[in-house]
């Protein structure tokens, strides 16, 4: 982004160069902009009425000599949901993290065991997997416990 200045005869003057830095969203969308020295936020809010041109500058403010903040109103960020998208629940987050260490530790599981298996047991194909007699017989045994062996049944039948 740069800033620049229009004088009387239309011609312009650059003021200063910024590179966007981070985009944060809340009830309201703000970009923060940098450069070596300074910082210039932009704040979009939300209002129907501002369309095609009729943008209002709500709030101008130098809060200290490096850092500028400006807010606007305009309908460009009415009805995206921001405060659905912005997500203040950690919760969530929590999930995310623990169900990515699950992922971790069952990969690391798997590939680290099937090296360990390959290098110094020389297993080759499926019993390459670690504990393969486990994983193979998981399936039967959970449904012999849902739905009953058939010795379970045949006694059963003979009563």
């Amino acid at each position: 982004m740069i800033i620049e200045s229009v004088n009387d005869t239309n011609s312009t003057t650059q003021l200063a160069n910024y590179s966007i830095v981070e985009v944060k969203i809340s009830n309201m969308i703000t970009y923060v902009y940098k450069n070596d020295d300074n910082q210039f936020d932009v704040i979009l809010a939300c209002d129907p009425s501002a369309v095609c041109g009729k943008e209002s500058l709500i709030n101008f403010q130098n809060v200290t000599d490096n850092l500028c903040t400006i807010e606007l109103k305009t309908s460009q960020v009415c009805g995206l949901n921001l405060s659905d998208a912005y997500d203040n629940n950690s919760e969530s987050e929590s999930w995310t993290y623990f169900f990515s260490f699950v992922l971790v530790v069952a990969f690391v599981y798997f590939v680290g065991g099937s090296v360990v298996n390959a290098c110094l047991f020389n297993e080759i194909g499926i019993n390459m997997i670690p504990h393969h007699a486990f994983w193979s017989s998981l399936y039967e045994n959970i449904k012999d416990k849902l739905c009953g062996t058939s010795t379970m049944a045949s006694a059963y039948e003979s009563i």
